[in-house]
């Protein structure tokens, strides 16, 4: 059986970034583990249980706000990973989203 990394279309960057992303229950302000144009993995304090849709919003300049759906969900301690999968992006979403993992990307590697 293929790993998620090996059935991953998109390449994910490693963050150190606090984004806000919800549910329509409630409000969340965690880290993003890591990000692609095709989902992200953030921390959590709560679970949230697979196939629940969200709305991730990315802190860039303007903010991007991406539809979700929860893959998956796994205990990390005190905290919760949580895989997401970003549904159709929008041409002007892709475009943010690809400067801000590029931007991100070389200010880490400097």
């Amino acid at each position: 059986m293929a790993s998620r990394k090996e059935l991953r279309k998109h390449d994910r960057i490693r963050t150190t970034l606090e984004a806000t992303f919800g549910d329509g229950k409630g409000m969340f302000v965690d880290s993003v583990v890591n990000l692609s144009l095709g989902g992200a993995c953030v921390e959590c304090s709560k679970p949230i249980e697979k196939g629940r849709g969200i709305t991730l919003v990315i802190p860039s300049n303007p903010a991007v706000k991406i539809n979700a759906t929860i893959r998956w969900c796994k205990k990390n301690g005190l905290k919760h990973l949580i895989g997401m999968e970003f549904g159709e992006l929008f041409p002007e979403q892709k475009r943010a989203l690809n400067e801000f993992i590029g931007n991100f990307f070389w200010e880490q590697a400097r």
